[in-house]
């Protein structure tokens, strides 16, 4: 799961990056520190952050070495820049989708998840969500950084409570709905969905999560079309189902998300144990 770079332009005329110098009189180009989060974000995402090296990341970036050290001092604090400039883009995707007053709160959580899908998929599955590729690698290992990783977390929950919220005062959803609650479940699917979706490569897989995403957002639930296609109903509303037919579907969705989070539980353990081996078997 990929979203588009953020790439800071300094001063300039016509659209030309600006350089600043330094005391002594050198160039320093600013679209240094830009090359390097950019050619970092793109590693990291498809290799992990213990698998990436310093070096390769200056080789891909085409930036000296003493760069990296003058913009970020370290490999973790690269990796929060990293991490940073990554969830404001992510934030900036969902802020987007978030601000469609002319669609249902339903529509505005599955429009930002189908971006979400059609990025991933172009990646040819590989591009995990950086949020969720540090958390597996750092938050078991790195107190300092999982910290952070922890408040990124909390950065979109927060996000999605407050789309949540908005549905509840528009008449969206029921105002005794627990949004905190709702936002989490939200938050493990779509976080969860993709890390399976990188074992079994299937866009109809995601396209259900889609339309389970699209329910979680709704009053009164989807139809079961909805629910496997991933596309809302065309002119129709969803009719009021009874009570042991919510309770069914309610279990069902919570044996989804547990057995999402048992996969992901078994990938973070993958990760951290090839992690320490690369750590004993350094290149």
């Amino acid at each position: 799961m990929c979203v588009p770079p953020r790439v800071a332009l300094g001063p300039a005329q016509g659209g030309r990056l600006s350089t600043s110098r330094s005391e002594l009189g050198g160039a320093r180009p600013a679209t240094y520190r830009n090359q390097l989060l950019v050619e970092g974000r793109k590693q990291f995402h498809v290799r992990g952050y213990h698998a990436t090296a310093v070096n390769e990341i200056l080789d891909g970036a085409g930036v000296p070495k003493g760069s990296f050290y003058y913009h970020f001092g370290s490999k973790s604090g690269f990796g929060l820049m990293v991490l940073n400039d990554y969830m404001e883009s992510h934030l900036e995707l969902f802020g987007s989708w978030a601000s469609r007053d002319d669609l249902p709160i339903a529509e505005r959580f599955g429009g930002y998840f189908d971006d979400l899908i059609r990025d991933f998929v172009r990646s040819d599955y590989s591009k995990l969500c950086l949020l969720g590729r540090f958390s597996s690698d750092l938050a078991a290992t790195d107190p300092g950084l999982r910290s952070e990783i922890s408040k990124a977390y909390d950065r979109l929950l927060g996000a999605f409570v407050e789309l949540l919220d908005a549905g509840i005062m528009r008449g969206d959803l029921p105002a005794d709905l627990d949004i905190h609650q709702r936002a989490g479940s939200i938050v493990a699917l779509t976080q969860g969905a993709f890390v399976v979706a990188l074992a079994n490569r299937s866009v109809d897989y995601l396209a259900g999560v889609s339309g389970i995403i699209r329910q979680l957002a709704t009053a009164e639930g989807v139809s079961s079309s909805v629910a496997s296609s991933g596309q809302p109903s065309q002119g129709r509303r969803a009719p009021r189902r009874s009570d042991d037919a919510l309770a069914d579907e309610n279990r069902q969705l919570r044996e989804r998300v547990t057995e999402l989070e048992r996969v992901n539980k078994v990938l973070q353990s993958a990760s951290t144990y090839f992690a320490s081996q690369l750590e004993q078997n350094p290149r």
